[in-house]
């Protein structure tokens, strides 16, 4: 299959827009319920919003699924992360006014979305006859593989607890969420670019890996929708998922043999550093829930 950048950029946008959308449809039955609102006690709501949310999700890790294969990882990504981070802001800010974003949030999401347009500039070339198995034996990718397995095994133990959802709300929610998602999405991508490249039975444990890393995307995507505020966590996750990813390009798929421009990608990091500095301080300006869900159903019901 012929590589093509724009068309992996252009798949990335869109799959980080259907990400956002996805949460809309999983959250808003729970906003207007806490608000007493009659609709979401309805049989259908509660159905048709996972039904939405997972279907939205599903076509979302498809483009993305493609737009690794037609571009380098490092590249995708962060330019997903950065169209997830500008869809939240728009749709939850300016669209449903259901959160509201200081300025340190619009400069950082600014900031990091400028670094994400610049990095197919700067950042790793298209590259030809990539050997990733090679690639893998290496050390440092077999340390960093065995900490992803590591990290998938104890978020998964720990998402799937019977008495999780007792967790709501909690911090200890929110880090297990957040690792659900960081973790799968960077090891999800370099799964699925493999499934175009390797043979036999690396291809078959990219396939069932890719399936494991969805599903569990899915499950704590819906989680995501309710137990943790997407002003606060959409931030975390952008930040922590570009890094992890682009030390993944580095380790996995050697992707310093291809940098256009060490001084440009470097000028690049220090974007994404500053944007992630930024909306890393988000803890204390927060608004309340309760503003947050009048905003939303305000909108509802002007609708």
């Amino acid at each position: 299959m012929k590589q093509s950048v724009p068309l992996s950029i252009f798949l990335s946008y869109c799959s980080g827009l259907l990400d956002v959308v996805a949460t809309v449809a999983a959250a808003l039955p729970e906003y207007a319920a806490k608000k007493g609102k009659k609709w979401p006690q309805l049989p259908w709501v509660n159905h048709t919003a996972i039904s939405s949310n997972l279907l939205l999700r599903l076509v979302g890790m498809i483009a993305l699924a493609f737009a690794t294969i037609y571009g380098p990882v490092s590249i995708v990504t962060p330019t997903n992360q950065a169209g997830i981070l500008v869809s939240n802001m728009i749709i939850f800010g300016l669209i449903m006014r259901a959160e509201e974003f200081s300025k340190e949030v619009i400069l950082g999401t600014s900031i990091i979305t400028l670094g994400a347009i610049l990095l197919p500039v700067v950042g790793a070339d298209l590259q030809q006859n990539q050997h990733i198995l090679q690639n893998l034996s290496y050390p440092g990718s077999i340390t960093l593989s065995t900490i992803f397995i590591l990290g998938m095994v104890l978020t998964t133990a720990a998402l799937f607890h019977p008495r999780f959802h007792e967790q709501k709300g909690t911090k200890y929610a929110f880090y297990v969420i957040l690792a659900a998602q960081v973790v799968p999405n960077v090891l999800g991508a370099t799964l699925t670019k493999m499934i175009a490249i390797v043979h036999g039975w690396p291809l078959c444990f990219c396939i069932i890996g890719s399936f494991y890393c969805l599903i569990l995307l899915l499950y704590s995507a819906l989680l995501q929708a309710t137990y943790v505020k997407q002003n606060k966590f959409v931030p975390w996750e952008t930040s922590l998922t570009i890094f992890l990813n682009e030390i993944t390009g580095f380790m996995f798929w050697h992707d310093y043999l291809a940098v256009q421009s060490w001084i440009g990608y470097g000028c690049v990091m220090a974007l994404f550093g500053l944007g992630s500095f930024l909306l890393g301080n988000l803890q204390e300006k927060t608004v309340d829930e309760s503003d947050l869900e009048q905003g939303l159903l305000e909108n509802v019901d002007a609708e």
